[in-house]
């Protein structure tokens, strides 16, 4: 199995338990994977015969927002199966997604979860 890979997608976004949280927003970033077998893309050397990462970069950002989560979850099973409806090519998914400034009273440098949908 091949893997698409996209690092440190950010995200602007109006998920959280808390009312500021969904009134101001923050940034989030996404990690995606993208299992998928890309035999005949290796072969052709044609855009139509992988998934284009540009066209899942620009679904992700404009689906982010679809809805205010209470939870980083649920936002990041949102993207997970929106990727896979418009993608039939993707067996697997995996998405991490990252709440660097989640209101948390400590230290830390990222909260995420991950979230894995395979067909």
């Amino acid at each position: 199995m091949d893997v698409i890979k996209i690092t440190g997608l950010k995200l602007f976004g109006f998920h959280g338990v808390n009312d500021y949280e969904k009134a101001e927003g923050q940034n989030f970033y996404a990690d995606i994977e993208l299992f998928c077998d890309l035999t005949e893309a290796k072969r052709s050397d044609s855009l139509d015969a992988t998934v284009s990462y540009s066209e899942v970069i620009k679904l992700v950002k404009e689906r982010f927002n679809d809805e205010k989560y209470d939870l980083i979850e649920r936002a990041a099973e949102h993207l997970c199966a929106v990727v896979m409806e418009s993608f039939p090519l993707v067996d697997t998914i995996r998405l991490t997604l990252h709440k660097p400034d989640a209101p948390v009273s400590a230290e830390f440098a990222d909260i995420s979860v991950t979230v894995e949908k395979t067909r």
